[in-house]
């Protein structure tokens, strides 16, 4: 905790659980997570990882949660991958409310295309 009370830091590798409307929708891990108490936006310093329900994952070096804006914003070395299909960036922002991905930075996308040879 921060003197003036507004920083919550939690260390050693801790893990985030998100939900939604009482389901759980990701859980996030980092070296570091530091929630302002202010604004409600927490950030995630890495390596990061992510994974959801469905088994998707996402891997950068941190990642930003903007409460205002309602994003979460990856940034460094961004892999996210879902079964055969992967993407990689150096930024991901993704827009909750207005449910869109961003990417930026050396984008690739990688994905196997059904009765293709490998």
């Amino acid at each position: 905790m921060s003197r003036d009370l507004r920083y919550a830091t939690f260390t050693g590798n801790p893990t985030a659980v998100v939900f939604d409307a009482g389901r759980e929708v990701l859980r996030i891990r980092g070296s570091r997570i530091v929630l302002d108490r202010h604004s409600s936006d927490v950030t995630v310093h890495g390596p990061v990882e992510v994974v959801t329900p469905q088994g998707g994952r996402v891997s950068a070096g941190t990642a930003h949660w903007s409460n205002v804006t309602q994003q979460l914003v990856f940034q460094q070395a961004v892999m996210m991958a879902l079964g055969d299909q992967e993407l990689t960036a150096e930024e991901l922002t993704i827009d909750v409310g207005n449910q869109v991905l961003d990417l930026s930075g050396g984008v690739d996308i990688a994905f196997r295309m059904e009765g293709a040879k490998p």
